[in-house]
């Protein structure tokens, strides 16, 4: 059983005389600890630097956390909270799969279940289609933009002056700008 337990030897001679061995007391510990990964979530996007964590325990103790991307291992901790900062720019813009791993004092590992995350680190590319840089406008104008990004754009969101003033999920990009409720002049779009 997983307890500590009393071993003995005794040693006999060809008279039949016989000594006992000093007491000594082992823990077995077949039991691998428990682990999984708390943080990031499965299935999301990731860039710059993001907290890898994991939550373990064990029968006895947990000596270390191993943490793990497309299965090699880029940080260990010793100490609960068990985390690691990890840099995603070191990590290609892709699909990469998490694990870690928790061994105890007895030598027993676990690992535990794999998420999938994508890392993407590349920002979209966005660019104002209408009106012309320079142009001269009035009334109502539809401005409109192309937006592009590997994993696919969210939002667009149309700034005036600096201030958002609308935001567009879906290609094509527009914004119906009324002109007449600003003043005459040179404006920032």
């Amino acid at each position: 059983s997983n307890a500590a337990h009393t071993l003995t030897v005794k040693a006999y001679d060809a008279a039949g005389n016989n000594t006992t061995s000093a007491t000594v007391i082992v823990t077995v510990d077949n039991s691998a600890p428990t682990v999984s990964i708390t943080s990031p979530a499965a299935s999301s996007y990731l860039k710059g630097a993001v907290t890898f964590s994991a939550s373990a325990s064990d029968n006895n103790s947990v000596t270390q956390v191993q943490f793990l991307v497309d299965g090699g291992v880029v940080n260990t901790d010793t100490t609960n909270p068990y985390s690691y900062s990890w840099n995603t720019t070191t990590a290609s813009n892709a699909v990469h799969t998490l694990t870690t791993k928790a061994s105890d004092p007895a030598g027993n590992i676990a690992t535990s279940s794999a998420i999938s995350v994508t890392v993407d680190n590349s920002s979209p590319t966005v660019s104002i289609t209408s009106p012309a840089n320079g142009s001269t406008v009035s009334t109502l104008v539809s401005v409109t933009a192309t937006a592009s990004d590997n994993t696919g754009v969210t939002n667009v969101e149309f700034l005036v002056d600096g201030v958002v003033k609308a935001s567009d999920t879906t290609n094509p990009y527009s914004y119906p700008w009324d002109t007449n409720t600003y003043p005459n002049g040179a404006h920032s779009l």
